[in-house]
């Protein structure tokens, strides 16, 4: 399934890439070249060893180093909000609101 699915896209150029370069992690990254990119800003080999995403340790590293890329110069919560998908009105009011408390409270540093 995954081979056929994922078969040359996101740099999977093998015959068993879309398998091995599966959703693994806390955002289920998918692709060699997302492997690549994101284990590298980790500091992990994930290209090597793809399994290490699974690692609660790891995977909670590149959820950061996944929202820290996509909000690179200075594109800020509102792009961060849609690297992790998109949502409801009702919970991107919350996601906004939980936001503006974490900013007042000093505990989230923009």
């Amino acid at each position: 399934f995954f081979n056929r699915v994922y078969a040359h896209i996101l740099d999977n150029d093998g015959p068993e890439d879309g398998f091995t370069y599966r959703g693994r992690g806390i955002f289920q990254l998918t692709g060699k070249s997302n492997y690549k990119r994101y284990g590298g800003l980790a500091g992990l080999d994930l290209v090597g060893n793809p399994d290490l995403a699974n690692d609660p340790k790891n995977a909670a590293e590149l959820a950061v180093v996944y929202m820290m890329d996509h909000c690179a110069q200075g594109a800020g919560f509102e792009q961060m909000k849609l690297a992790v998908g998109r949502s409801t009105a009702d919970i991107n009011a919350r996601k906004n609101q939980r936001f503006s408390e974490f900013l007042a409270s000093g505990e989230f540093n923009a």
